[in-house]
């Protein structure tokens, strides 16, 4: 068998009433890991058949389904899902339940091809912007799109928006993580043939630390002489990574208390403020000794 590195994802669902009509979204590929000897090795009625030039099987893939909740009673959709290798040799996939066909593509020709039109400054200061781009495509099939992005030279890329069939996306550059090798990758589909296209590099600002007092609360009312725990997280968006040092706990009354995302020590009587500082983050709640 060969070393399949590329898949596409298989997200549809299949009407049980029929057992004829399956749906299903475009599939986009990506390189990914996958235990692919595991799921030939999976015992299943539903296959993706990919199928050579001359319509004969190069492979027979076993696909998962079930239903959507524990109470099939009331649904008449079967949730389907399967990761379908890239062969070369594939002209056309068949979708095959309980030995019905249930759909039979061939893969078109004409393969699309995608230049981003929009011009990527250096550095992008503002808080949204219109990224497009234009497609060559001499076929009749619908065509679909995915933005992605990455703040680290394309280490890691994660989804922005959602599919879309317009050639423009607007980009919420608040909710992106910063860095200064940021780049934006445009994916198309024609519902097998795939192409994509990367932009410039630009810096977008870093994100600052999310902070949060989990205890104590807001407006909790503590007694006067008893230890109080203080615990508190916080999260590097632009890292996507939990932090777990440079905590340090201070009060407006008593000044610093101590480090840590755990601390217990008592606070003198009387209202305080209690900030909780990671790097340039903070974040702050009230309360009350008495």
């Amino acid at each position: 068998m060969p070393d399949y590195q590329q898949f596409f994802t298989l997200i549809g669902q299949l009407d049980t009433e029929t057992e004829l009509e399956l749906s299903y979204m475009p599939l986009f590929r990506k390189k990914r890991r996958v235990n692919f000897e595991k799921i030939m090795a999976t015992e299943s009625d539903m296959h993706a058949v990919l199928l050579d030039r001359e319509g004969e099987p190069v492979l027979r893939v076993p696909l998962s389904y079930g239903y959507y909740c524990t109470d099939p009673g009331r649904l008449s959709k079967l949730a389907v899902r399967g990761y379908i290798p890239f062969d070369e040799r594939t002209q056309g996939i068949r979708y095959e339940y309980q030995g019905k066909v249930l759909e039979e593509l061939r893969v078109p020709e004409s393969r699309p091809e995608l230049t981003i039109t929009t011009k990527i400054p250096e550095r992008i200061t503002d808080e949204r912007f219109l990224l497009e781009w234009k497609t060559s495509y001499d076929g009749n099939a619908p065509l679909q799109y995915k933005v992605l992005y990455t703040n680290n030279g394309g280490e890691t890329w994660q989804r922005v928006g959602n599919r879309t069939e317009k050639n423009r996306m607007q980009i919420e550059v608040t909710e992106l993580a910063g860095g200064d090798d940021c780049r934006f990758l445009v994916q198309v589909t024609d519902g097998y043939n795939n192409a994509e296209t990367e932009s410039d590099k630009t810096k977008i600002d870093r994100k600052p630390h999310e902070v949060t007092i989990l205890s104590p609360v807001e407006g909790e009312s503590l007694s006067t002489g008893r230890s109080v725990l203080f615990n508190g997280q916080a999260y590097n968006p632009n890292t996507r990574e939990e932090i777990t040092e440079g905590f340090t706990w201070l009060s407006s009354a008593d000044g610093e208390l101590g480090e840590g995302a755990l601390l217990q020590t008592r606070l003198s009587e009387g209202p305080h403020t209690i900030t909780l500082q990671v790097g340039k983050s903070t974040s702050s709640i009230r309360v009350q000794v008495e």
